[in-house]
């Protein structure tokens, strides 16, 4: 290649780079805020929303106010349906089954159960809307990025930057005391079993049923177990967190550290051939603080159903 022919190449080529560059130039802060500023307006006119917005610019718009209690404390835990979508009017995140099914988010690894939260968990403007709302009330909030995902956005459901979200909630239920209200769920749920069928309860709360009696020994640590077990939250048989029966059984020993503490407990009360049920109070289960690790939410006071097959 010539010499001359090289410098027109490199120069070509430079001449492409800054075309590429200049097409992806990544919008500014203000350029972002500016436009989320500008669909906002262009949304309320849009739905003919003509509500005020609060002094932190939150939009509140009742549907069904309710009678019951408001959650006025951030130690207050609501139960509650929702609904995300964005300023185009796309969902992208609910816990109803059919809403995600319809448009086509729904994931066979979520939970389509109401939610369970203290209201310190979630970010300011659901904070604040979820405060003006009562027991049993429905309500629309159009929450800016500054009341809610922030700069930051939310990539596991496609919220970008600076992105004003709208939420539709059903408040369900005001809970004042978690700890409380689980222990309710606990007794309540103990008082529809006969007393015969309680065979143990360990010193850490975990309650052992015998539906159906086994035979033999105890497991020891050396000992692999093979279960077949459906687990769902005490509070609703039907809302069901995970399910084998039927599948591949889950094989495991009582040593093992990978088990919820109060699976592991309970394991060891089994015998072969048991058909049973292990209540497992939320701190022998996933606790009481929200973790990435988990969709199950803090104070969930889970049953377990299980049958056991094999002891070896």
């Amino acid at each position: 290649m010539k010499k001359t022919e090289r410098f027109r190449l490199f120069g070509l080529l430079g001449l492409m780079s800054m075309v590429i560059f200049s097409c992806s130039k990544v919008a500014s802060d203000e350029e972002l805020q500016t436009k989320e500023q500008t669909l906002l307006k262009q949304y309320l006119v849009t739905h003919n929303i003509t509500v005020a917005p609060t002094s932190s610019g939150l939009y509140y718009i009742p549907i069904d106010t309710g009678t019951g209690a408001s959650p006025s404390l951030d130690s207050t835990a609501v139960i509650f349906n929702y609904s995300i979508k964005l300023i185009d009017d796309r969902i992208v995140s609910t816990n109803i089954k059919s809403i995600a099914q319809v448009n086509g988010i729904y994931s066979s690894s979520t939970f389509y159960y109401p939610l369970k939260y203290r209201l310190a968990w979630w970010f300011n403007g659901m904070q604040q809307a979820l405060k003006m709302m009562k027991e049993g009330g429905k309500a629309t909030f159009i929450l800016p990025s500054s009341l809610a995902y922030g700069k930051e956005g939310s990539s596991s459901m496609g919220i970008g930057s600076y992105a004003t979200v709208i939420f539709y909630v059903e408040l369900i239920k005001v809970i004042p005391d978690m700890q409380a209200y689980e222990h309710q769920l606990f007794t309540s749920y103990l008082d529809t079993i006969a007393a015969e069928k309680i065979a143990d309860t360990t010193s850490t709360g975990v309650v052992h049923i015998i539906d159906v009696p086994g035979t033999g020994a105890y497991p020891n640590p050396t000992n692999s177990i093979t279960v077949f077990y459906k687990a769902y939250f005490i509070e609703n048989s039907s809302w069901i967190i995970d399910d084998n029966t039927g599948g591949t059984p889950f094989v495991f020993s009582t040593s093992s550290t990978s088990l919820i503490p109060g699976f592991s407990a309970g394991a060891k009360l089994m015998k072969l051939g048991e058909k049973g049920r292990l209540i497992l109070p939320y701190m022998q289960a996933y606790g009481e603080i929200p973790s990435y690790y988990t969709p199950i939410p803090p104070f969930s006071t889970l049953v377990y159903q299980y049958e056991v097959s094999n002891i070896q």
